[in-house]
C-alpha cells in the first residue's frame, strides 16, 4: 500500500506536518522477522516495517528525507520513527548530473527500499542501502 501525500509550498495538512514539504510518500511495508514465542494460545500479529520519503522545498530547491517506520503489531506497541536521514539536493544533484534539483517529483515505488523520481526530463532509482546510504542509478 503507497500512502501519498500532496501539500502546496508552505501549507500544512496538520500540526505533525512540517512547512517546506511538499510531497510525502509511505513505501511497502514488510513484515520483520522475529522469533514470536507465546505465553498464551492468543494469536499476536507480526510488526511491519517501511520506509517514508518526503520531498523538502526550500526557496526552489528540494531535498530528499528518508524516515524508517516501525507499525506496531498491537495497540500497546506504537507506531514509531526509529530513522531519519536527509539528503541535501546539492549533494543529490552531481550523482544524476545536475547542478541543483528544481522540479523532483515522486514516479512509483519499486520495491520496499527502492523508489524513481523524476528531475524534469530524467527518471532515476534510489536504493536505500541503511545506515544514512543511498545508491542512485539513472545517471545521464
Amino acid at each position: 500500500m503507497v500512502l501519498a501525500l500532496l501539500l502546496a509550498v508552505g501549507a500544512t495538512a496538520d500540526a505533525d506536518t512540517p512547512p517546506g514539504i511538499i510531497r510525502s510518500s509511505k513505501g511497502p511495508s514488510v513484515a520483520i522477522p522475529t522469533e514470536v514465542r507465546f505465553v498464551s494460545t492468543a494469536p499476536r500479529s507480526s510488526p511491519t516495517h517501511a520506509r517514508r520519503i518526503s520531498l523538502h522545498v526550500y526557496e526552489v530547491y528540494y531535498s530528499l528525507a528518508i524516515d524508517e517506520i516501525v507499525f506496531g503489531a498491537s495497540e500497546e506497541e506504537p507506531d514509531r520513527i526509529f530513522a531519519s536521514h536527509f539528503f541535501s539536493g546539492f549533494d543529490i544533484a552531481p550523482r544524476i548530473g545536475r547542478s541543483r534539483l528544481t522540479a523532483l517529483e515522486l514516479v512509483r515505488w519499486v520495491g520496499p527500499r527502492e523508489f524513481e523520481l523524476r528531475e524534469q526530463d530524467l527518471v532515476f532509482r534510489i536504493r536505500y542501502e541503511g545506515d544514512g546510504a543511498i545508491s542512485i542509478e539513472g545517471k545521464p
